[in-house]
């Protein structure tokens, strides 16, 4: 026997309509519909409460991959939520089912995770992420890392990047501007803000090969004032008294014999290996000091002909004179 109510219909068997008498569902009903107390939907059931309105109970394993809510954007797209299969992390997803690993996931202990079904940390993104505003703060002495290898602490003011346990430093960058690099964890350079920086292996400027030179510039440099402190001994040698200089003579013949002065690179040595500009003023010193050398023996030489002349002129005259008197 079916009962009606209006438009409503309560048959024995079949479906029952609640503003419909023609219902399409066990229990079908047409408009606003209100539970006063808890209802629950799904396919099992929990004698405990846990809140005041809507309840949806699945089997702890569902067998299957189904929502527990669905979203129908009727014939265009799917999205849902609840728990994945035989599993406590909550998703919301975009699509059929929670069998995909994109959408936001979050886990029994409160890790939420963005296209990671398994999230280990408290966000956990797989993938790229943008921000739209214009601070990430990090509070005190936290950090950043992009793998095991690569982290950035964040603290009083500073930066320290090291790898994830801060056992190997990278850099440092501290309050006030002073910048530390690390190679294996031993520091190679330091560029200060205020004070003296240093590098301990070779630096190359305009080029990436230094040619195992300490400083290597390909292109011009401009200074006020450049010191070169050799290692080697200054050729203030040249004036001791062991030191024999060639003599003019065997200089004229090098000369003649190859187009340079003795010690002096040539003109194709210096284009293939360029000049040491201390060994280069040392040799230029030691040939003005030499030169001086051959300048003081000529003197000398010049003086004692002077002499001489002196000497033949006044000889001369008396001859001159003792062949007038005859």
């Amino acid at each position: 026997m079916a009962a009606y109510s209006q438009t409503n219909i309560f048959p024995s068997t079949g479906n029952v309509g609640i503003g419909t008498t023609s219902p399409m569902f066990p229990f079908h009903v047409n408009g606003q519909s209100r539970f006063q107390g808890v209802a629950t939907f799904g396919d099992s059931y929990d004698d405990i409460l846990y809140g005041k309105g809507l309840q949806i109970v699945r089997m702890q394993d569902q067998g299957d991959n189904a929502f527990h809510i669905s979203f129908i954007r009727a014939g265009t797209w799917v999205a849902g939520m609840g728990f994945l299969r035989n599993s406590s992390t909550f998703a919301i997803q975009n699509g059929s089912s929670n069998a995909a690993t994109t959408g936001v996931f979050l886990s029994e202990t409160g890790k939420v995770g963005i296209n990671a079904s398994d999230p280990a940390y408290e966000l956990d993104i797989n993938g790229n992420a943008r921000i739209r505003g214009n601070i990430l703060y990090v509070s005190q002495f936290g950090a950043l890392y992009s793998d095991i290898n690569n982290i950035a602490f964040f603290g009083d003011g500073g930066y320290i990047f090291a790898n994830k346990n801060n056992s190997v430093t990278r850099a440092i960058l501290e309050p006030a501007g002073t910048l530390r690099l690390y190679n294996s964890g031993s520091e190679f350079a330091k560029f200060n803000g205020t004070g003296d920086s240093f590098i301990r292996g070779n630096l190359a400027i305009g080029t990436d090969n230094s040619k195992g030179y300490k400083l290597a510039v390909a292109g011009s440099v401009i200074a006020e004032s450049v010191k070169v402190k050799l290692q080697a001994a200054w050729p203030d040698y040249v004036f001791s008294e062991t030191h024999t200089p060639l003599r003019l003579s065997e200089v004229e013949t090098f000369i003649k014999d190859n187009g340079r002065l003795p010690e002096i690179p040539s003109a194709t040595d210096i284009k293939k290996d360029g000049i040491e500009l201390g060994d280069m003023n040392a040799l230029l010193l030691k040939k003005i000091e030499e030169l001086t050398l051959y300048l003081i023996e000529k003197d000398k030489q010049v003086e004692a002909l002077k002499k001489d002349y002196s000497s033949l002129k006044e000889r001369l005259g008396s001859l001159e004179q003792q062949l007038v008197d005859k």
